[in-house]
């Protein structure tokens, strides 16, 4: 597709991604039901079971319907500290997640890689991020325990990066790259469960919901100034950032 309609191919990778997610996400508005008393899909036994779930996990289950809506608790949920502090660590943990899913090629193409290898050889640290975010996130619900889980994937992250800084073997540095993608992509699902954990009633969590997506893509804009041509090999600077988000975090 690229040259067509004077629009280059990664310009078109955006067009077709932000076509599918727009769709996805209008659909989703008539799609997915407000609470689990609305889940026609389910048998009466199943909703009341998903409620109590819900409720044990400290979720408010009351639905929009069910609430007269109310400014006063959108404006709450911005003055929140617990929102203001999480929306910012979902900041920092953007910019790191951004880095990597946009930069990580190029990352790898620095330790000396070349070709059709540089892609080959992005997917197993992202096979591990996917499999540790998968089990953090069980052990974060399965324990309760949200910032713990964070904490100790933020270090893991640091561990990676800090490695990567110091480091110059390539084989070394190569590695690093599955610390830091295992440890910041199992941060932020046990962030997002965390602010939604801790905001009520309904308009007040719906809120701190939608904040902290907004912040971890903002987080993302951030990113793709962090990783120039010109930095190569080691980016310096975009690792100690990443570094100190990690800490941060």
């Amino acid at each position: 597709m690229d040259g067509i309609g004077n629009i280059p191919g990664w310009g078109w990778i955006f067009i077709v991604e932000g076509i599918f997610t727009t769709i996805c996400g209008i659909g989703g508005f008539f799609v997915f039901p407000l609470s689990p008393s609305q889940c026609q899909f389910l048998t009466l036994e199943e909703r009341d079971i998903m409620k109590l779930r819900l409720e044990k996990d400290s979720f408010d289950t009351i639905s929009s319907k069910e609430e007269n809506f109310s400014w006063k608790q959108i404006l709450q949920a911005f003055k929140s500290p617990h929102v203001i502090l999480v929306s910012a660590a979902l900041f920092m943990t953007g910019v790191n997640i951004y880095g990597l899913a946009y930069f990580q090629p190029s990352i790898i193409r620095s330790l000396g890689f070349k070709g059709k290898m540089i892609q080959l050889i992005s997917v197993p640290p992202f096979a591990v991020g996917f499999i540790s975010m998968i089990s953090t996130s069980y052990a974060s619900d399965r324990y309760r325990s949200r910032g713990v889980t964070a904490t100790l994937c933020s270090a893991v992250a640091f561990i990676g990066y800090a490695l990567f800084y110091t480091q110059s073997s390539n084989s070394v540095r190569y590695g690093s790259i599955f610390l830091s993608t295992a440890g910041v992509y199992s941060v932020s699902p046990t962030l997002y469960a965390w602010i939604a954990n801790n905001s009520m009633p309904h308009y007040r969590k719906a809120t701190a919901i939608a904040l902290g997506p907004v912040a971890a893509n903002s987080g993302g804009i951030l990113s793709t100034w962090l990783f120039p041509t010109s930095a190569e090999p080691q980016y310096r600077l975009a690792t100690i950032i990443n570094m100190s988000f990690s800490a941060g975090t």
